[in-house]
């Protein structure tokens, strides 16, 4: 007897092989929502900093750390190399609050990550 979550581990192998026929197409660790100049708020919690290449590659950081549920990228306009440009965040309860837009000359994103539930075929 074939069960739902037969089914859909059967539907996601197939999935997975043809996302890995399709070039272009990053998958994370959730759904994004991007805050452009806005930095995370109190209840928040600074895990590491790093340098890293790009944004894609943060972000990739912040979906291997089971805790991390947002980035904060700095020098998106005028980058500093040398310096950590990548800061993982936790928050409090996994809820995390933004504080208002602010001015920040060298450029600032902080992306918030949405983690999906994931099922173990």
């Amino acid at each position: 007897m074939t069960t739902v979550i037969d089914l859909f581990c059967s539907y996601s192998l197939i999935l997975v092989l043809l996302l890995r026929a399709v070039p272009a197409i990053d998958i994370f660790c959730g759904t994004l929502s991007i805050f452009e100049q806005q930095q995370f708020g109190s209840n928040s919690v600074a895990i590491s900093s790093h340098e890293t290449v790009d944004l894609k590659q943060c972000l990739e950081l912040c979906c291997s750390h089971y805790n991390c549920y947002g980035v904060t990228f700095t020098g998106v306009i005028a980058p500093h190399v040398g310096e950590p440009n990548c800061h993982l965040i936790g928050c409090g309860e996994g809820r995390c609050e933004m504080n208002e837009r602010g001015e920040y000359p060298d450029g600032l994103l902080s992306v918030l990550i949405n983690r999906t539930q994931v099922i173990l075929c």
